[in-house]
């Protein structure tokens, strides 16, 4: 099997020792696993975790990122968190678009796009930009043109260059702590569109210096229904990350 990207987003749980003996954890079995991850904990545990993996030497292969992040570099916006924070501690990924940041905190596509451009230019990060239609849009079927609202306009704002930094993750909103899946078919003509997007503006490059990944309801039971697409090239996965023994299977594969 190819090796594939799982991104563990730890959303508001954990505490500082909850994250040590999970990293403990991952440490004791990492010479065993087959796929490539990163962890997207809480903001105020970063740079605390950051020390921690460094003083344990294993700081070099894991992979840390912020769940959210507002685009400028410092000002008077009270309570948000500037990426430059982190210069000391360098960020791996950056969540842009979540459902929860779109549903809960009224952010919309345009702001999580000006989001993306910002940390484009203002960090070495991954950008893991999130997407996904509700159950009502995806009644009313179309959803070419709905993932084409979410993507072009961000597409057409970068360069094949910066192609590489993008990870696209499609996660229906329907589907999040539901247990309702869409089948890989579903997923992987998603895919397909967004290649064809990429496609139409980098004519006659490879799209495939981006990864696609899939969130929506991923456990420790069903992650390797989507694995074994070769269209899926990874999974955002939320609760499943928080208990090191399921998260550790599925890095292994077993």
């Amino acid at each position: 099997m190819n090796k594939k990207l799982i991104i563990g987003n730890w959303k508001m749980n954990m505490n500082e020792s909850d994250s040590y003996t999970f990293f403990d954890e991952i440490k004791k079995n990492n010479n065993h696993f087959v796929h490539e991850f990163a962890i997207i904990p809480p903001a105020p545990l970063i740079i605390s975790i950051k020390k921690y993996l460094k003083k344990n030497n294993i700081n070099n292969w894991v992979k840390i990122g912020i769940q959210n992040f507002y685009p400028k570099d410092k000002g008077a916006f009270t309570g948000e968190i500037s990426i430059k924070m982190f210069e000391d501690n360098t960020l791996d990924y950056l969540l842009v678009g979540h459902s929860e940041r779109r549903l809960f905190f009224n952010e919309n596509n345009q702001f999580a796009i000006e989001k993306a451009l910002y940390a484009l230019k203002n960090s070495n990060a991954k950008i893991v930009f999130i997407f996904g239609e509700t159950l009502e849009q995806r009644k009313k079927g179309n959803l070419e043109n709905i993932i084409k609202e979410f993507l072009e306009k961000l597409i057409s704002e970068i360069t094949f260059e910066d192609l590489e930094r993008f990870i696209f993750a499609y996660e229906p909103i329907w589907s999040i702590g539901t247990g309702k899946i869409p089948t890989i078919k579903e997923i992987e003509e998603i895919f397909l569109i967004i290649k064809e997007i990429l496609k139409s503006k980098f004519k006659g490059k490879d799209v495939n210096i981006s990864k696609l990944i899939y969130g929506g309801s991923v456990n420790e039971v069903n992650y390797k229904l989507f694995l074994n697409s070769n269209l899926i090239d990874g999974l955002l996965i939320g609760g499943v990350a928080l208990e090191s023994h399921k998260f550790i299977s599925i890095l292994k594969n077993e």
